[in-house]
């Protein structure tokens, strides 16, 4: 997932509570959370008495249809810091937390996207002995996984015990068939595993795994005989 993207995501996010006239003295800042941090403690003296910060959290893949690096969706937290030395007379964090997730409740319901805000959470006591709260919303990452084609199996032949010789067979065309003799998984990447270009000898005791490959195709599971040759 590109960092283009979450960026562009927590824009949008704190473009929208800077949109509402609530958060017009509010620091809201889309950016990496330690630096934030960092910056605040250098100079926590002139700090702003509350702040929001815009971050992710994770990426999920909630399709086992999408193919990685691809992910369906992200987690992101819009945290609301606030110094209470600081904070004499204005609000407290509790107040701008519920704010913060009905500005964005709403305002994802006008942009028509699934971004649901789900929960706001308590916790104080960070490193700079400030109040936190954090608003978590689930965000959608717009990926449509696409539907492969799927491989057909893999058929060996003759199944029956004994030294011999094994053909390998399958009815899409194109695909590379590999095998292999020691009952570990037939991937191009095993060392083990042999690409099949023509019949070849089994020894009575060896177990024959094979599957089909081929770029643009779900493979199914790979065929085993059905006797130790």
């Amino acid at each position: 997932m590109s960092n283009s993207i979450i960026r562009a995501i927590k824009q949008e996010i704190a473009d929208a509570l800077l949109a509402d006239p609530y958060f017009a003295t509010i620091p809201v800042l889309a950016t990496v959370k330690n630096d934030v941090l960092n910056e605040i403690q250098a100079g926590q003296d002139h700090a702003h008495p509350v702040t929001v910060l815009v971050d992710w959290l994770s990426l999920h893949n909630t399709n086992p249809d999408t193919p990685g690096p691809w992910f369906s969706q992200g987690i992101f937290l819009v945290e609301i810091m606030e110094n209470p030395a600081l904070n004499l007379t204005g609000p407290d964090v509790d107040e701008v937390a519920e704010n913060a997730a009905n500005v964005l409740h709403l305002a994802m319901l006008e942009s028509q996207n699934t971004a649901v805000v789900e929960t706001i959470t308590k916790a104080d006591n960070d490193d700079l002995r400030r109040n936190v709260r954090q608003v978590r919303l689930t965000f959608p990452l717009g990926f449509q996984p696409r539907v492969l084609p799927a491989l057909e199996e893999v058929t060996i032949y003759p199944l029956t015990q004994g030294s011999q010789s094994v053909t390998l067979a399958c009815l899409t065309p194109g695909a590379a068939l590999f095998f292999t003799l020691d009952g570990s998984y037939p991937s191009p990447r095993n060392p083990s595993a042999s690409l099949y270009v023509s019949p070849f000898a089994v020894s009575s005791g060896q177990l024959l795994q094979a599957r089909a490959w081929l770029a643009g195709y779900a493979a199914p599971q790979p065929a085993t005989s059905q006797f130790q040759y």
